[in-house]
C-alpha cells in the first residue's frame, strides 16, 4: 500500500504542477485521490465476502493543514464499514509538523525561523501565524498546570525572578518569578510562574498564598534573593519556615565595591567566614569570624558592617540547618538560577511579549526538558542524608537550629 501511495501521490504532484494548482487545492486533490484509490482496493479485497458491497457516494470531513484546514470529499461504501487509513496518517502527519513546530519554538527559533525549518523539512510552509497559533493551543495544559494541587512533600523552595518585556498598554519591564521545590529525595520541579509589574510585599503574600492554597503548607527552607518585601511576606506566610538568603548575591553584591586585582582574595575571605563545607559550624561560629573580616576589607567598601547587616545573620546561616552533605546546594539560588539562564536564551529573542499569556506559554515550554529531564532524577545525597530526616526537618521548631 505505501509504494502505491508514494506512486499516486507522486503523479499527482507532477500533473498539478504542470499547471500551477494553489497549494490547498493541490493537497485537496492528493488526498481525495488517495482515499478513492483506497475504497477501489478495500471493496476488491472485500469481493469475495461481501459482493454487494460497493462505492456509495461521499461524506466531508475537514484536517488540519499548513493554511488552516482542509474541506475533503470522503468516499465511502454501502456498508459503512470502510474506514480509510490514510485519513488517519495525514491527521498524524500534521500532528508531528505541528508538535515539531512547537518544539523549535520552545528552543528559542523565531516564528519565521520556525516557518523555514518546517518548509526544509516537508516541502511546504508553515505560516508563522500558524505556528503563533500552534504555541497557543498548550494554554489550557499551562494554566492546569499553574493550578494543580501540590503536596505537602517539599524540603526546600527557591525563588527567582526573570526581568522581561511585556506589552499592556505600553512595554513594560516586568519580573517573572519562578518557584522551584526540592524534594527530600533531591527531585525537583516547578511549583509555579508568577508576573508582577513591582516587586514587594504584596507580590510575595499572593505568591505563597497560592502556594498553601494548592497545598503547600508547610516548607521547611525557603531560598531567594533579598528581594523587596520578601523576608517580611516569609514570616508572615511561612512562621515556622527558615529563610536562606543567596550568600552568592551577597556577595556579589559587595564585590562591587572591590578592584578588580583583589576580587579573588575578597572572595576567598568571604567565602571562609561561611565555610559551606565545614563540619563544625553554626551561626555563632560565623559570627565569631565576621568581625576580622569587616576590620580587613571595611577600608575597600565604606559602611560594610551596615552593608553586610549583621542583625540579620539567620538569614544568612540558615543553610546549617541541614545537612553538611546538602548544604552547598541550599546556600544559594544557584539551582534556579541555571533554569533561569536557559529560560533567558529563549526570551530574548522577543522583544517584548504581547501579553502575560503569551510571556506563560513560552516559559512553560522552555522548562519543559527540565521538568521531563534531569529535575526527576533522584539526587544521592539528599536520598542519603535529607529524606531520613524528612519529617524532623518539616517539624522542626523555628526557634532551633542544628
Amino acid at each position: 500500500m505505501s509504494k502505491a501511495y508514494s506512486t499516486l501521490i507522486g503523479t499527482t504532484i507532477r500533473e498539478a504542477q504542470k499547471e500551477g494548482i494553489p497549494f490547498d487545492e493541490l493537497m485537496t486533490e492528493i488526498f481525495e485521490t488517495v482515499l478513492l484509490a483506497e475504497r477501489d482496493v478495500f471493496l476488491k479485497e472485500q469481493k469475495m465476502d461481501k459482493p454487494k458491497n460497493k462505492g456509495n457516494g461521499y461524506y466531508h470531513r475537514f484536517i488540519p493543514s499548513f493554511q488552516g484546514k482542509l474541506r475533503l470529499s470522503v468516499p465511502r461504501d454501502r456498508l459503512g464499514s470502510f474506514q480509510p487509513l490514510f485519513l488517519e496518517i495525514a491527521r498524524q502527519q500534521s500532528a508531528k509538523c505541528g508538535e515539531l513546530a512547537l518544539q523549535l519554538y520552545a528552543k528559542g527559533l523565531s516564528t519565521r525561523s520556525v516557518e523555514q525549518v518546517i518548509e526544509q523539512l516537508f516541502g511546504e510552509r508553515m505560516s508563522a501565524s500558524k505556528v503563533s497559533e500552534i504555541s497557543q493551543s498548550l494554554q489550557p495544559l499551562r494554566e492546569a498546570w499553574q493550578d494543580r494541587p501540590l503536596k505537602n512533600e517539599y524540603v526546600t523552595v527557591m525563588i527567582d525572578a526573570l526581568r522581561i518585556n511585556v506589552r499592556r498598554e505600553n512595554v513594560y519591564l516586568e519580573a517573572c518569578f519562578l518557584v522551584l521545590g526540592t524534594k527530600p529525595d533531591g527531585k525537583r520541579e516547578v511549583l509555579g510562574m508568577y508576573l508582577f509589574a513591582e516587586e514587594g510585599a504584596h507580590a510575595w503574600r499572593e505568591v505563597f498564598g497560592d502556594l498553601q492554597k494548592r497545598g503547600l503548607t508547610n516548607i521547611p527552607l525557603i531560598i531567594s534573593d533579598e528581594l523587596t518585601g520578601i523576608i517580611n511576606a516569609v514570616s508572615e506566610s511561612y512562621p515556622r519556615s527558615k529563610h536562606q538568603i543567596c550568600l552568592v548575591h551577597r556577595k556579589r553584591n559587595l564585590m562591587i565595591y572591590i578592584r578588580s586585582d583583589r576580587k579573588a582574595e575578597f572572595s576567598s575571605d568571604f567565602n571562609d567566614v561561611f565555610q559551606i563545607d565545614a563540619f563544625e559550624n553554626s551561626e555563632e561560629h560565623i559570627t565569631k569570624r565576621l568581625p576580622g573580616f569587616i576590620a580587613k576589607w571595611k577600608r575597600h567598601i565604606p559602611n560594610l558592617e551596615s552593608k553586610l547587616e549583621i542583625e540579620k545573620i539567620k538569614y544568612y546561616t540558615a543553610f546549617l540547618t541541614f545537612p553538611r552533605e546538602v548544604r552547598r546546594m541550599v546556600y544559594s539560588t544557584n539551582w534556579i538560577e541555571r533554569l533561569n539562564c536557559q529560560i533567558r536564551k529563549v526570551t530574548k529573542r522577543v522583544s517584548a511579549f504581547p501579553n502575560p499569556d503569551s510571556l506563560f506559554n513560552l516559559v512553560f515550554m522552555a522548562m519543559q526538558p527540565f521538568e521531563d529531564g534531569c529535575y526527576k532524577r533522584q539526587i544521592p545525597a539528599f536520598r542519603e542524608h535529607v529524606l531520613p530526616i524528612f519529617s524532623q526537618l518539616i517539624n522542626a521548631n523555628p526557634d532551633t537550629q542544628s
